[in-house]
């Protein structure tokens, strides 16, 4: 096979790749949100948000940022 189109292929790959996983962490925290979860809300205070909660939500946030950068790369 052509270096070119393998190089082609593996960056459509790598594209799709980050995508879906970028979308796949938004979605299960929607639906944990949905749900109205336990693990979203803090057992002492109703009112705040989990430690659990904020990290989930950081780090979907830094999945889709670093991945987002890597497209513009691309």
């Amino acid at each position: 096979m052509n270096p070119a189109v393998k190089s082609v292929i593996y960056t459509m790959l790598d594209i799709i790749t980050s995508y879906l996983v970028s979308n796949t962490l938004h979605l299960v925290l929607s639906v944990l949100k949905r749900s109205y979860s336990h693990f979203l809300k803090n057992p002492k205070e109703p009112e705040l948000d989990s430690t659990f909660h904020t990290v989930f939500s950081d780090l979907v946030s830094f999945v889709y940022m670093f991945t987002s950068a890597i497209r513009l790369v691309i």
